[in-house]
């Protein structure tokens, strides 16, 4: 075989097709979902228990085996096996051939322009598929592989780096919870502790109830029929933009005549959050504005009284979150709604303004930390990705 010869992937790998009737009797004892796979990681650090869960697979892997989700390839969805067990048939079982190194192989399946070949081979609307004698299809040269299997050493330093901030963002993930809770309502301060409506805090904080932190608006949407009304310079913010603490910059903007006409100006450091829409089935969006907006009807805003801290009211409202889905409602026609007048349930901690700025400066901080290892995990997975691209294609 010449350095220029063609090497279709199913030539340095193959599909494994074995089964089980009875995986517990047959020593397995874990299954794997595609709900287990991470997306753009090599690595499982999930799965379920047989006994426990009763799954209906029978697809067999070992350790070594790499696994690969053949259903919304567009999730990017493939690992290495680090022990025996059944997966999903939504998952394709594969092994290197001919003594091809697996870690190598792995990172051919996890690379972009891999993945390509996956998605643009699946068929089917609502959830496309693909198959292996489509994925084996895909090609290179031989020269291809011999020279990113000298880069192999980079390529796995990459996966330990994306492994390693995966890692410390699922702890600091974790982590934020408890730190809300501690920080929020006072646990560490060494002053004497009182039951109040809020929870257990040091006993010369206050509470006020969550209805009365500020001023409460509603917001609109300007008629779609009136081209004036949008394209300005002005962020309209809805549901769809709530993904993010930090807003300042919208899908949608409208002009000064379009926020006069349908919706409501608010200013920067005003926080925002959902009120209606099936979002709220699992999950409370909140942030806070950085820069003069407007917003729609699925959302309310506070301006927060001046004896508060806006990011501490915002960081409360992200640690509350629970409490407040579990107020949410099923109107007639099936959307998700939180009522207004569920607001006045709720009880706020009222610490110090110092306090709550302290708290939110801590908070915020922490969050940031969080976003430089996601940024950074990213980065070293863009330049995996560079580095089999640029040999691959």
């Amino acid at each position: 075989m010449t350095d220029k010869q063609t090497v279709k992937f199913g030539d340095i790998c193959r599909e494994v097709k074995l089964t089980t009737k009875d995986p517990i009797a047959d020593g397995y004892e874990r299954y794997i979902g595609l709900e287990h796979l991470d997306s753009g990681s090599l690595k499982i650090k999930r799965w379920g228990m047989i006994a426990e869960d009763n799954p209906s697979f029978t697809r067999v892997f070992k350790k070594g085996h790499i696994l690969f989700g053949k259903r919304r390839p567009y999730l990017k969805k493939a690992a290495i096996a680090e022990f025996d067990g059944i997966c999903s048939g939504d998952i394709i079982v594969m092994e290197p051939k001919a003594n091809f190194d697996r870690d190598l192989l792995a990172h051919i399946v996890q690379s972009n322009i891999f993945w390509m070949t996956a998605i643009n081979t699946s068929s089917g609307s609502l959830s496309p598929r693909t198959k292996f004698k489509s994925i084996a299809e895909f090609s290179t040269t031989k020269s291809s592989l011999n020279t990113l299997s000298e880069k192999k050493n980079i390529l796995l330093a990459s996966e330990n780096i994306n492994n390693y901030a995966r890692a410390a963002i699922s702890s600091g993930e974790n982590l934020v919870p408890l730190l809300m809770q501690e920080l929020l309502y006072g646990c560490k301060s060494d002053e004497p502790k009182r039951q109040a409506n809020c929870g257990l805090i040091p006993e010369s904080w206050d509470e006020v109830r969550f209805d009365l932190v500020g001023k409460f608006l509603s917001g609109g949407t300007p008629s779609k029929s009136k081209s004036e009304y949008w394209g300005g310079s002005i962020p309209w913010f809805s549901p769809k933009d709530m993904k993010t603490v930090n807003l300042s910059e919208s899908i949608d903007t409208i002009t000064d005549e379009g926020a006069k006409s349908g919706s409501k100006i608010i200013s920067e450091n005003t926080i925002l959050f959902v009120v209606r829409g099936m979002i709220l089935a699992h999950t409370f969006p909140v942030g806070i504005t950085n820069v003069t907006a407007a917003f729609n009807q699925d959302m309310k805003a506070i301006e927060v009284d001046e004896d508060f801290c806006p990011r501490f009211i915002l960081n409360w409202l992200i640690a509350s979150s629970p409490k407040f889905l579990s107020s949410v409602s099923t109107s007639t026609h099936g959307t998700k709604r939180l009522s207004s007048d569920s607001f006045s349930t709720f009880w706020v901690p009222k610490p110090p303004k110092h306090l709550q700025e302290k708290t939110a400066l801590i908070l915020d901080g922490y969050r940031e930390l969080l976003s430089t290892i996601r940024s950074k995990e990213e980065r070293a997975n863009s330049i995996r990705q560079e580095i089999v691209g640029n040999y691959l294609g």
